[in-house]
């Protein structure tokens, strides 16, 4: 919802070839506590596997809105866990729409 509501905000502002850094309200999430969050709602466990650590990767990225915020007004209202919880929910409606197996 809230990167839909961005886009329309961009759509109507004049910041036509500007590029805008779209998340959330700066809440940091663990991956694990993402992965514990979608066993709760989708009912099953995941199989996790861990490897190295790989020299480059980034442990640790957020969302800077700040431009956005200021050209366009954006201000994201739905946090992750909500917005994990409306994922999950549109995604078993697709399921179930087109008799998907998982």
């Amino acid at each position: 919802d809230d990167v839909v509501a961005a886009n329309l905000q961009a759509a109507e502002a004049d910041v036509a070839g500007e590029i805008f850094n779209i998340g959330g309200d700066g809440e940091r999430v663990e991956l694990n506590e993402a992965i514990d969050l979608l066993e709760e709602l989708c009912g099953k466990k995941a199989r996790r596997e861990y490897d190295d650590v790989v020299e480059g990767d980034v442990r640790h990225t957020a969302a800077d809105c700040s431009k956005a915020r200021k050209l366009l007004g954006y201000d994201p209202e739905v946090g992750f866990e909500e917005g994990l919880r409306r994922q999950v929910k549109w995604t078993e409606e697709i399921i179930q729409r087109f008799d998907y197996e998982v």
